[in-house]
């Protein structure tokens, strides 16, 4: 039986950097012989390393939420769908960057294998028919971290403190969008978005007359938080510039965006401990725009077809076992 933890979900979600742009193409319902869930050309993707993912799936959402997760909705797709999906783009994304790393002439040292065995081992139970998969799933993305690190390989690692700085802040929130009868996020008339920019002009001077920000903020914003950290780069771009334009305890005036006006009262410039994972986080972002572009131009033509008659069969099976365990525990 496999060992139902998280560890392998868990690397699969630190891998979703590296598999950001997916695959562009890929082909449905395609027949296929023997054990093959997916096809890229002369690799294939097993039914029992899918399986192997479906439980993952299973388990990492059912210890996130709870088992009642599977009558739910997820961007607005049905959690069937949403699963289903997953799992094609984790394998797409595996599969092409393997590709990858084949054209780059890249391979596994003696020692990564030998640590791949002893993760997978880890991982099963000993008599685990799944074992092999765990093992080839692991090195799957073994191989496609070390594309994604040689693609680049080149990329600038200096990035200033001021850069990396963190601020905390505070801030007043009033939207300018609502639903219209369709249900689509649309922004409001003029003569409405004129009252609410009335309507925060007055929140602005009852603020710099002396009133507490965040008692204010609690009373009158839109948005059900009101306390925000924040670096460059991370938010909308407008109250981003005007965020970082103030100093600690200094308010900011009224700040149009796309989607409503906004407040701003810097509450620390310079948050302690953050740089050095500013820093990190600015240059996983720049890999990721060269990675972007490389992948675009060196996979973006790469189909993968799938067993779609295979994922609706173990989802079922899945899902079986789920509702099985239920009952066993009533």
């Amino acid at each position: 039986m496999l060992k139902h933890r998280t560890k392998l979900a868990l690397i699969l979600i630190l891998l979703s950097v590296v598999l950001l742009t997916g695959c562009s193409n890929y082909k449905l319902a395609m027949p296929m012989s023997g054990n093959k869930f997916a096809e890229l050309k002369d690799r294939y993707f097993s039914t029992g390393m899918a399986e192997v993912l479906m439980a993952e799936q299973k388990y990492s959402y059912e210890n996130f939420f709870d088992k009642q997760v599977w009558t739910k909705y997820l961007q607005d797709m049905t959690m069937e769908e949403y699963v289903k999906d997953s799992v094609k783009e984790s394998v797409r994304g595996l599969m092409c960057l393997n590709r990858i790393a084949e054209e780059l002439d890249i391979i596994l040292t003696e020692d990564e294998s030998t640590r791949i065995v002893k993760a997978a081992e880890e991982y099963c139970d000993s008599d685990d028919e799944h074992i092999e998969d765990v093992e080839n799933i692991y090195r799957m993305i073994m191989l496609a971290e070390k594309a994604f690190y040689a693609i680049t390989g080149d990329v600038d690692e200096e990035v200033s403190t001021d850069d990396a700085r963190t601020i905390s802040v505070q801030y007043i929130f009033l939207s300018t969008m609502e639903k219209d009868e369709s249900g689509n996020i649309v922004e409001v008339e003029a003569a409405v978005k004129n009252t609410r920019r009335r309507q925060m002009e007055k929140l602005h001077k009852e603020i710099k007359d002396g009133g507490d920000f965040a008692a204010i903020a609690l009373r009158e914003s839109d948005a059900t938080e009101y306390v925000l950290e924040l670096g460059r780069g991370q938010y909308d771009k407008a109250f981003e510039e005007a965020a970082f334009s103030i100093e600690m305890g200094e308010i900011s005036g009224v700040v149009e965006t796309g989607y409503g006006y906004y407040i701003i009262k810097c509450i620390n410039d310079n948050v302690e401990g953050n740089v050095e994972k500013r820093k990190s986080e600015i240059v996983l972002q720049r890999r990721r725009e060269i990675f972007e572009a490389y992948y675009l131009e060196h996979a973006g033509n790469l189909k993968v077809r799938f067993n779609d008659k295979y994922l609706n069969g173990i989802y079922k099976a899945v899902m079986d076992m789920a509702e099985g365990n239920n009952n066993s525990a009533g």
